[in-house]
């Protein structure tokens, strides 16, 4: 999602038509509902931050009106974007949401970059607020295909000490980027962030048959 929506009581009817399908689909357990507009400017977010921050309010509002039981998680930039995600919370969507969502890419190490710094920078966000609501890191990976500086070893190492940096910092929840490499038909290895190797060229993103990187098994091991 790009653009804000043209008509909000239509958005607001569509979350709620969503809200009564997922319990009918989802597993026992907590049910998660996250806001995920990935508003990283220029290419990201197309509307402005108040439009931004109604998107939020007003999906949460609709989403909780049928399934008042479930978790309504809104995406947040921890990165070099953290000053739209006080701009947010001053738009009252802290208030809004039981949680919060982001995605934390980086070039290097783990250790190289601010992402401990941030997360703290933002926890302390919450807490100016009234407290801290849980975290989810939904988004993180290397790429490991030709020409990039990570090759699979590296990969599986920084993969492991960045879940423990993120756990360690009071991520509840770590999904890394991606199961199995995917791409374009004409390019099927483009995007190599998988854990595994997709070995059907005739098969952009799903493909059966695959073979595990290092990472893999290291993650396995670590959880």
């Amino acid at each position: 999602m790009r653009y804000p929506p043209r008509d909000w009581n239509d958005w607001a009817a569509f979350c709620r038509q969503c809200a009564e399908l997922f319990p009918q689909m989802a597993l026992p357990g907590p049910r998660v509902y996250e806001l995920w507009p990935e508003p990283i400017y220029p290419w990201g977010w197309k509307g402005t931050t108040e439009q931004l921050g109604e998107l939020y309010r007003r999906s949460a509002v609709a989403i909780h009106e049928v399934d008042p039981e479930g978790r309504v998680f809104a995406y947040i930039e921890t990165g070099s974007e953290i000053s739209l995600t006080r701009d947010l919370f001053d738009l009252g969507v802290y208030d809004a949401v039981d949680g919060f969502s982001t995605h934390a890419y980086q070039a290097g190490a783990p250790e190289a970059c601010a992402f401990v710094a941030k997360l703290r920078e933002f926890r302390l966000m919450m807490r100016e607020r009234g407290g801290e609501k849980p975290l989810w890191l939904t988004e993180q990976g290397w790429t490991t295909g030709p020409g990039t500086a990570v090759d699979v070893q590296t990969q599986a190492r920084w993969w492991v000490r960045k879940v423990v940096q993120a756990l360690s910092e009071g991520v509840e929840k770590y999904i890394g980027f991606y199961l199995v490499d995917f791409g374009p038909r004409d390019r099927p290895q483009a995007e190599t962030y998988g854990l595994m190797v997709n070995l059907d060229p005739a098969v952009r993103c799903g493909a059966a048959w695959v073979a595990p990187k290092p990472a893999f098994s290291a993650y396995a091991a670590l959880t």
